[in-house]
């Protein structure tokens, strides 16, 4: 069973490493405590402005890869056209899709629109889960 301390002494010994304000733990005692939502909230906001470096030249980082990630690469880029290609060809059949269904061209593309919009919505909500 673990060691448990019911009375905590009055200064913990997370605050005697203040220096700099409330986020600074040089040694990681801070790994157990909670931060309120509130303060992470405050926190937040600031944290989401990325940092302003400048990008690598694309086609250097390219020429740096060796046969293997090259492989990887183009596994990936095929795979994700591979994705993307049945997608595109419901765009191609929109005049038979309607016909078969009884629909108007413009209720077909109106549904292909739906589903674009949405899925940034259902990655955003499920991606989470």
């Amino acid at each position: 069973m673990a060691n448990v301390d019911i009375n905590p002494s009055p200064n913990p010994p997370y605050e005697k490493h203040t220096h700099g304000g409330e986020g600074y733990d040089p040694e990681g005692e801070l790994s157990n405590r909670h931060m309120s939502i509130t303060k992470y909230a405050a926190t937040r906001i600031t944290t989401l402005k990325p940092p302003m470096t400048k990008a690598p030249n694309p086609f250097t980082l390219l020429a740096m890869l060796n046969t293997q990630q090259w492989l990887f690469f183009l596994v990936a880029f095929f795979a994700w056209s591979w994705d993307a290609f049945d997608f595109f060809t419901v765009s191609l059949t929109v005049t038979d899709l309607a016909e078969d269904f009884g629909k108007t061209n413009y209720d077909i593309t109106w549904g292909i629109t739906l589903v674009l919009m949405f899925r940034s919505v259902g990655s955003t909500i499920f991606g989470r889960f």
